[in-house]
């Protein structure tokens, strides 16, 4: 489904640095890309 959003692939403990301020606003694990 199409979204503006963007999708990361990473793995619990993974280190995730922003290029800009921002808010995380949906957190959502699914087991299918």
């Amino acid at each position: 489904r199409m979204h503006y959003g963007i999708d990361l692939k990473v793995y619990i403990g993974d280190t995730i640095v922003a290029a800009f301020d921002g808010k995380v606003r949906i957190v959502n694990t699914e087991r299918r890309g």
